[in-house]
């Protein structure tokens, strides 16, 4: 198995990097930091500030070990946000042992159905501990700190292309200050140039790239409004998918960022 630390770490100092410079006059404990956890081929990202601490997704069923020790290797007990961006096990799975054994206090779902053990498993969960649950659409805020904003950007109450799992991932844009961050989930083109229409201010330093960064994401017209210094791709080493594709990758670089 691949080393988790020094390439999750890196992740960590850059996108730090750009905040310390962004926000030096905030006190330590109101600094965003978002940390990029490596669970191979799937997502799983960790925003933390001023000690409130929300999970989005968590790979594959058996990477919740995993997830767990990262969040008590950094002194975290209980979530204040969980958010599953859409319902496939490479973002979902990890988070059944966390709902198991973690306190959660509310839950950002996409609201699309699939009919998997996996998510029935977390949906019950979700219910048994009584945790407050709320479909995302676009237009909302999400309430975690009053300095921090967190807007949903998709997906839409009608569902893209019949009910896509991934075009119909929770897009959210995290901003502190002047620093933005851009978490796409698995949404491709066609919720991509929905965003373009809307006239939404997309432009963010940290872009989390959609969908492990397949050539079914990351349009030109999308980055170039986007215009990421910074550009993370969650994605597992020698994939069967062939992800990251060259087209992504070369397209992100065109914008300038760094990947």
């Amino acid at each position: 198995m691949r080393s988790t630390y020094p390439r999750l770490l890196q992740a960590v100092i850059l996108a730090a990097l750009i905040l310390a410079i962004s926000s030096a006059t905030a006190i330590a404990t109101e600094n965003l930091t978002i940390h990029f956890l490596d669970v191979g081929q799937g997502d799983s990202e960790l925003p933390q500030f001023s000690g409130k601490n929300a999970l989005i997704d968590g790979g594959e069923q058996d990477m919740g070990p995993r997830v767990e020790s990262y969040l008590r290797g950094h002194g975290i007990s209980a979530l204040d946000l969980m958010v599953a961006t859409h319902p496939h096990s490479d973002h979902i799975g990890g988070l059944i042992d966390v709902l198991n054994d973690f306190p959660v206090k509310q839950v950002l779902d996409s609201g699309q159905v699939h009919t998997t053990p996996i998510f029935e498993t977390f949906l019950n969960l979700v219910d048994q501990k009584n945790i407050p649950y709320t479909v995302a659409q676009r237009g909302q805020t999400v309430n975690l700190d009053p300095r921090l904003k967190i807007e949903v950007l998709s997906p839409l109450a009608t569902p893209f292309s019949g009910g896509d799992l991934n075009q119909n991932s929770v897009v959210l844009r995290v901003t502190y200050n002047k620093v933005s961050f851009l978490l796409m989930g698995d949404a491709g083109i066609e919720a991509e140039s929905s965003l373009l229409s809307t006239g939404y201010n997309l432009k963010s330093d940290v872009l989390k790239v959609g969908h492990h960064g397949s050539s079914s994401a990351s349009s030109a017209a999308f980055l170039n409004a986007v215009r990421p210094a910074i550009s993370i791709i969650d994605v597992g080493a020698n994939n069967n998918y062939g992800h990251p594709t060259r087209k992504t990758l070369s397209a992100l670089q065109s914008t300038g960022s760094k990947v």
